[in-house]
């Protein structure tokens, strides 16, 4: 997803400068990062980031100045999403302005891992409920509850989907999503009492 390209930048800042005129050059881009959570990722944001830029006056005079550049960040853009800002930098003789680009950074997240446009979760089961079956409560981005039965066993390989839960998909304007895909992290005992120990060594001889 490499939105957010067109329209982004007004024309301003050329000051009292004219129209650009044969042998001027134009500045170097200015990259800046600018991050944002999985939630505000699945879902949309609006980002405001303040600038300072000096400007100039027909007479040469510089002033500084802070201003606001909006982001309007789609769901489902991905790290390294980039949105320009043209002729947004600072002001001087015989120059054009930089254009200013923002490079997008993901947070990490205490949940989910993202690949693509999945989402990746580890569940944390306990060795009974490995055994036994379980259902399987996530929150998603969103704030809604997923609940996932797993009635089979267990074990360190399971991986189970869950469609249409993952990123929304850009260029699909976030109509499409991915999977979720949940692994399983199974928490052993530290210690089994030594009855208990044998009771369990009974019953799963003949598994």
């Amino acid at each position: 997803g490499m939105g957010g390209m067109g329209g982004m930048g007004g024309m301003g800042g050329m000051g009292g400068m004219g129209g650009g005129p044969r042998g001027m050059k134009r500045a170097a881009p200015i990259e800046k990062p600018f991050a944002c959570t999985l939630e505000d990722l699945y879902q949309g944001c609006t980002k405001k980031m303040k600038v300072t830029k000096t400007l100039m006056d027909a007479s040469g005079q510089r002033t500084p100045v802070e201003k606001i550049l909006t982001i309007e960040v789609k769901p489902g853009w991905k790290k390294g999403t980039k949105v320009t800002f043209e002729q947004e930098g600072d002001e001087a003789p015989g120059i054009i302005p930089a254009d200013i680009i923002f490079v997008l950074d993901e947070k990490p997240h205490a949940r989910f891992k993202r690949e693509n446009n999945d989402l990746i979760y580890t569940a944390e089961v306990t060795l009974a409920e490995a055994l036994q079956g379980t259902t399987v409560s996530i929150q998603q981005l969103d704030g809604r509850t997923l609940r996932l039965p797993v009635p089979e066993v267990i074990t360190p390989d399971t991986v189970k989907t869950i469609a249409n839960e993952g990123m929304p998909i850009s260029k699909t304007n976030g109509t499409q999503k991915g999977n979720m895909r949940v692994k399983f992290h199974i928490k052993f005992p530290t210690h089994i009492p030594d009855v208990k120990r044998r009771q369990l060594g009974e019953l799963l001889r003949g598994v």
